[in-house]
Formats: structure tokens, C-alpha cells, sequence
């Protein structure tokens, strides 16, 4: 013969709840009790030291925050005087360099006459290369590769560059006639540059 028995609390509803929420606000009690323990212990460590050792670590460690941020703000400022000064530089550097580039532009303008078109031109300095070194990228059309030859030689004859190299020609039809599109590469001479002009 087996028995079952349930299990009923016979405390009415409302002293059950009373006792748990009794246990509740104790347990939050006890942990803030033991929070505020040892958030405390060390200011009260600090406070009764004696001949105020702790304290004086605590000045220093202010000391030193300030003296940090002293010398970031510090290491700020002669960044912007680091960007300033190299600014100025690269402007010196330019004017020392100055290239009297309407000149450059008739030059090629004569060496083209007749003989090409350009469509593109474009100045720039190789990274790779010497300081002095200006490079100058000219891309166009001539009516074919004995033009573009000539004009080659029209360019040698200006006495403006130092090295001129043909890169590229190609054979295309422009509007039903055939035409030979060249790339060129030139680079200024370097004397022209020191000089300050050409052309």
C-alpha cells in the first residue's frame, strides 16, 4: 500500500509574501552592507595612515596625471608647428624650383605645329627619382609615325629636356582616317631648373 501526501503551507497568503519579501530586503541589505565594507576600507586605510604615506602617493599619482597631460598637449602643439614648418618648406622648395612653364608650353605648341595634336598634358615629379627631376606626360595624335618622329625631333631641338622618350604609338582610326595616337614622356633639364627658367 503506497501513500502520497501533499504538501500544503497552512500560513495564509499574505504572511508567506510578508516573509519573503523580509528575506529579500535582508539578503540586499547584507550585500550593501559588505559593498560599502570594501568601497570604504581603503578610504579609511588612507585617511588614519600614519604620517600620511598613502596620501602623499596620491598627490604624486595626481601629479603625474597633470604632467602628462601637460605633455600631450605639449607633443600637440609642436605637431601643428611640425605640419606648419614643413608646409613652408615644401613652398621654399618649389619657388627654388620654378620652371617657366608658359615657355615649356610654346616650345611644344611650335614643335607641334603641323606636324601633331596634343589632347593631354601632364607635369609632375618622380618619387623614385633625383629631387630636380620634373617629368612631363604628353599624349595626342599625329598623321603618322614620320610625324611623330618629327615631332620628337622638333622637341630635341628646343634644348628644354633633358630626356625625351617616346613610349608609345599606336595605329588608329579617327572619323575614317587613320592617325597615330604616341605618348611621350619628357624630363626637364636640370639646369633649366637651377636656372629658374627656359624657353
Amino acid at each position: 500500500m503506497s501513500t502520497s501526501s501533499n504538501n500544503i503551507n497552512l500560513l495564509p497568503e499574505s504572511r508567506i509574501m510578508h516573509r519573503q519579501r523580509a528575506r529579500v530586503i535582508s539578503r540586499w541589505a547584507l550585500a550593501l552592507m559588505l559593498g560599502a565594507f570594501v568601497c570604504g576600507l581603503p578610504v579609511l586605510v588612507v585617511t588614519i595612515s600614519p604620517h600620511g604615506a598613502d596620501n602623499s602617493l596620491v598627490l604624486r599619482t595626481v601629479e603625474n596625471a597633470e604632467r602628462s597631460e601637460s605633455a600631450m598637449l605639449e607633443n600637440q602643439a609642436l605637431q601643428k608647428k611640425l605640419v606648419a614648418l614643413s608646409t613652408q618648406s615644401e613652398a621654399v622648395r618649389m619657388l627654388e624650383r620654378r620652371v617657366d612653364w608658359s615657355g615649356i608650353f610654346r616650345g611644344l605648341a611650335s614643335a607641334a605645329n603641323g606636324r601633331a595634336w596634343l589632347d593631354h598634358i601632364e607635369c609632375g615629379t618622380d618619387q623614385d627619382q633625383r629631387a630636380d627631376r620634373i617629368e612631363v606626360q604628353i599624349r595626342g595624335f599625329a598623321d603618322s609615325q614620320g610625324a611623330a618622329r618629327g615631332f620628337v625631333v622638333a622637341i630635341e631641338e628646343l634644348g628644354l629636356f633633358d630626356e625625351i622618350v617616346l613610349n608609345d604609338t599606336t595605329r588608329m582610326v579617327t572619323q575614317e582616317v587613320e592617325r597615330v595616337r604616341f605618348q611621350i614622356t619628357l624630363v626637364l633639364d636640370p639646369q633649366l631648373i637651377k636656372s629658374g627658367g627656359g624657353g
